[in-house]
């Protein structure tokens, strides 16, 4: 706490003079009765090596779970995404860069609203923009799709196409792959083996 010698005030009792607290004070040191104690033992997600400044979570159900997808900037003007699976006892350590922007973004938020059409903003000094909620369909192969650790995106096999998961099309699909939470060997056991890109000749 700060204390300054001041005449009385709103912290003080009538007739008194001396160690008081100001008003600034009192707004910038708040006195709680406990701690507050978290949800989960563990961090839901850890990042190294950056400095994130705005977070945003949207939440969405997907075949019986709740899922929370966060959203978070750093200051270099990256937007970054990673999943939750609420009550799997873990989640996603892996997060990708979805944009990037020139400058801070100062402002990230999901505009809740209908689960399938709701959005996710984000500003900069400069720039509204909205963030993609699983543009799903630029993913023209299975690799493409589950790659892209997309949250909102997964690949079904038996229709041989990347769907996005809030479209009543996903609704009962069996055998649909979320993109976000798959390992190396299953993207392999799901796609086949990795086509091998040819290195070009070297320039002499």
């Amino acid at each position: 706490q700060v204390w300054i010698t001041e005449q009385p005030g709103p912290f003080s009792c009538p007739g008194t003079t001396g160690m008081q607290r100001t008003v600034d004070d009192a707004s910038r040191y708040q006195l709680v009765a406990s701690s507050v104690e978290a949800m989960d033992p563990e961090p839901l997600h850890v990042v190294s090596g950056k400095k994130l400044d705005k977070i945003a979570v949207d939440v969405i159900m997907f075949d019986g779970s709740i899922q929370e997808v966060m959203y978070f900037t750093t200051e270099s003007g990256e937007i970054r995404q990673a999943v939750h699976v609420v009550g799997s006892g873990s989640s996603s350590q892996v997060d990708h860069v979805i944009q990037s922007v020139d400058g801070a973004v100062s402002y990230l938020s999901v505009h809740q609203g209908n689960e399938e059409t709701r959005q996710v903003y984000a500003t900069t000094e400069d720039t509204i923009m909205t963030i993609s909620r699983g543009d799903c369909t630029q993913y023209r192969s299975c690799f493409e799709c589950l790659d892209s650790r997309d949250a909102y995106c997964g690949w079904v096999t038996g229709m041989n196409t990347c769907m996005n998961k809030l479209t009543d099309a996903a609704q009962g699909i069996l055998g649909l792959i979320e993109a976000h939470s798959v390992s190396e060997e299953t993207i392999v056991a799901t796609c086949g083996a990795r086509p091998v890109t040819q290195e070009p000749p070297p320039v002499v």
